[in-house]
């Protein structure tokens, strides 16, 4: 595994890094950071899977009406970070952090790998772990021994050498090699949990199941989704997942997921110039009518007043800071 520059896979736009294959929404990527670096907040919008190979640091992180939370990683840690999610890293003098990123959007978590009833927790440390509140997902960061990091190590060699030479059926190895190492981290994360080793696991314990349907829903929400899937993956019945899930969250599964589609429109009509009905089908709208209702009974108002009203405001904050 090569230590490879950071612009070896991404293009740096903005506030956002941007796959440089757009057909295959799928990177890995090896660096070191250190204090010299001043790496500022920064998100995207794919999901970034972290392991610390070597080193120290401080990881901030923070999300939007949820909070922030910091905590010091070290060789070994391995943990998610979502799309959206604002982070970075600070060092104390002589801190440097040696990093590998295997990052990849929410399609290529198709599902394939929930299989039947007794392996839907194949994908906790992926759909649930996510999930958690900051201080249970971060205060409890899985770490690997060096045998096991040895191992990620070896199957990421393998999807490296798949990526080079992109022979018949690659991004089919790739996805094998993947499903290996989401198994191997959840086969962990589940003994933790199992043992009684992590933070809250009572709780999360309790509530796993619907943690877990949260996750899913997060990476499918674009997607139909039946309740009888949601319900297999939470294992229980329909009825009482639906019980289950406003009880935890105070929202049923549909509100759930048309906040979801609501909220990651708003970033689309801040940030981009695509057409309203091309941004209500990008978040699983896929009845511009449906979209607008939805989009109005949440923000008070349409789409399109929203996106005026804050290129307007966007425009008085340039027009103030060039006076400044």
């Amino acid at each position: 595994m090569d230590k490879n520059e950071r612009n070896w896979h991404w293009i740096f736009k903005g506030k956002e890094f941007k796959f440089a294959d757009e057909n295959f929404p799928f990177a890995i990527i090896r660096f070191v950071h250190t204090g010299a670096d001043h790496l500022p907040m920064h998100r995207h919008g794919f999901i970034e899977l972290v392991f610390v190979l070597d080193g120290s640091a401080t990881h901030q992180i923070q999300i939007p009406n949820v909070g922030s939370y910091e905590c010091k990683i070290s060789k070994g840690d391995v943990f998610i970070i979502n799309p959206e999610e604002e982070h970075t890293f600070h060092f104390d003098e002589g801190e440097r952090l040696d990093i590998l990123n295997i990052n990849f959007q929410s399609s290529f978590l198709d599902g394939t790998f929930i299989q039947g009833k007794n392996e839907v927790r194949v994908m906790d440390f992926v759909y649930l772990q996510p999930s958690l509140p900051l201080n249970v997902r971060f205060g409890n960061i899985l770490k690997l021994s060096d045998n096991e990091m040895q191992s990620v190590i070896t199957q990421v060699d393998n999807m490296m050498f798949e990526l080079k030479e992109q022979n018949i059926g690659y991004i089919h190895v790739i996805g094998l090699y993947m499903a290996l190492i989401f198994t191997l981290l959840s086969r962990k994360y589940i003994q933790a949990m199992d043992r009684g080793l992590v933070q809250n696991s009572n709780k999360v314990q309790s509530m796993s199941n619907i943690f877990r349907v949260m996750g899913f829903v997060e990476h499918h929400y674009t997607e139909e989704i039946s309740k009888e899937e949601l319900a297999r993956i939470g294992i229980c019945g329909v009825r009482n997942l639906s019980r289950k899930f406003k009880e935890c969250t105070g929202e049923t599964v549909l509100e759930y997921m048309h906040r979801l589609r609501v909220d990651k429109s708003r970033r689309l009509l801040i940030e981009t110039d695509l057409k309203i009905t091309d941004i209500a089908a990008l978040v699983g709208f896929n009845d511009i009518s449906f979209f607008n209702k939805t989009f109005k009974k949440r923000m008070n108002i349409t789409p399109r007043e929203y996106r005026e009203k804050n290129q307007k405001e966007a425009c008085n904050r340039k027009k103030t800071s060039l006076f400044a």
